[in-house]
């Protein structure tokens, strides 16, 4: 009777991922370079890699520290014969892999970068991709094919994002008029916390502007699918260390007559992750919240209000894929960085569909933010 039942429920899966336009891939042999135990990003990626077995981690240098790199080794269940003591090495060796991942610090990104592309082998890169302009376009003219550079943007991956960007494109909310997208968080004026080094070894443009808002940049480029042509940027700092840059305020124009304006901070008391990203239009507005982010709200022009979530009848956010279980025991950070993975699994088995970050999307996304620093500094409105 039980192997009756296993193979029903195998059948019942198989149907559902068929009527959701899904079928199994392959496991993908991966390297991964940075991302160790002292990792902020590292666990929830090594998590997210294992969820749906679409990868499999055949290779690792996780850290500089030898005791670090062979303990997260330990940790993924990776043989120490599988385990290298410089990036170096293991590209040396990533003809074997079908993609190295790189979690490493944005400051270390550009160099490491350059030496994966000289092996030919596919890319996964954290964000931020670099940390200035003129390195983003050394790291496209030095891609033959920009299709084996990948960036994940993690709040891409979640199932209301995707459901928003269709209640856009389908008209819904009617002409778009102008947007607000925020992210406050409190890190760096809570007194027990403790920035990673590098995050105060400030740059120009401002860490916050290539941590933080980076992020809404994204968001907005994939729901409008729209550029800015011109801001302004007010820039401070406020909390607990004078040499950096804490918050950052910005109005922009983009096309078709839309209105933007972007708030980041980490000197908020009392936002742990303030995400929201609100969209206003003729008909209807609609707002989403990381901290609540299997919910959308909407706002009707003839006063009506509506939240919508997973366990609505929608169009994306309810796809098998993106149901690990039922509505009400709600997917979160990790669950997106495997929705992402997901979408790259697809796009490397050659599979349309994949919502992915290419090398372009960044060099316009390093446009923007070295035009907000330029703002700051003139107090004017700058055209990028």
């Amino acid at each position: 009777m039980g192997k009756l039942i296993r193979h029903a429920l195998a059948d019942r899966y198989a149907r559902e991922e068929q009527r959701n336009g899904y079928k199994p891939l392959k496991p993908l042999n991966v390297g991964i370079i940075g991302g160790g135990l002292n990792s902020a990003v590292g666990a929830a990626h090594f998590s997210a890699l294992g969820i749906d077995g679409l990868y499999r981690i055949a290779a690792g240098c996780f850290s500089r520290n030898n005791e670090i790199n062979y303990a997260t080794a330990a940790r993924c269940g990776l043989p120490q014969s599988a385990v290298y003591i410089s990036g170096g090495d293991l590209l040396k060796n990533a003809k074997e892999l079908d993609a190295v991942i790189l979690l490493l610090p944005i400051p270390l990104h550009y160099e490491t970068l350059l030496c994966t592309i000289n092996c030919n082998t596919r890319i996964i890169c954290e964000k931020l991709l670099v940390l200035n302009l003129q390195e983003a376009l050394n790291i496209r003219r030095a891609l033959t094919d920009i299709n084996r550079l990948t960036i994940t943007y993690n709040y891409l991956g979640y199932p209301m994002i995707r459901e928003l960007k269709e209640l856009i494109t389908s008209g819904r909310l009617g002409a778009i008029k102008h947007f607000e997208a925020k992210m406050p968080q409190e890190s760096y004026i809570l007194t027990r916390s403790t920035p990673q080094f590098w995050r105060l070894n400030e740059k120009d443009p401002p860490l916050i502007a290539l941590d933080l808002l980076t992020h809404l940049h994204r968001i907005i480029e994939y729901l409008l699918e729209i550029k800015a042509n011109e801001l302004f940027c007010v820039q401070n700092s406020y909390g607990r260390f004078d040499s950096v840059i804490d918050d950052m305020r910005l109005l922009a124009h983009y096309d078709q007559n839309i209105g933007g304006s972007f708030w980041v901070s980490k000197s908020a008391l009392g936002f742990r992750n303030g995400m929201e990203i609100a969209v206003y239009g003729g008909e209807a507005s609609a707002i989403w919240r990381q901290e609540n982010a299997e919910e959308i709200k909407i706002a009707y022009a003839d006063g009506r209000r509506e939240t919508i979530d997973r366990g609505s009848p929608l169009k994306i956010a309810n796809a098998q894929r993106f149901s690990r279980f039922k509505a009400g025991h709600p997917s979160g950070y990790i669950e997106a960085f495997a929705n992402l993975y997901g979408d790259i699994a697809k796009m490397i088995a050659g599979e349309k569909g994949a919502e992915i970050t290419a090398i372009d999307s960044e060099v316009e996304r390093m446009r923007f933010i070295e035009t907000a620093a330029l703002s700051a500094k003139s107090g004017k409105w700058e055209k990028i």
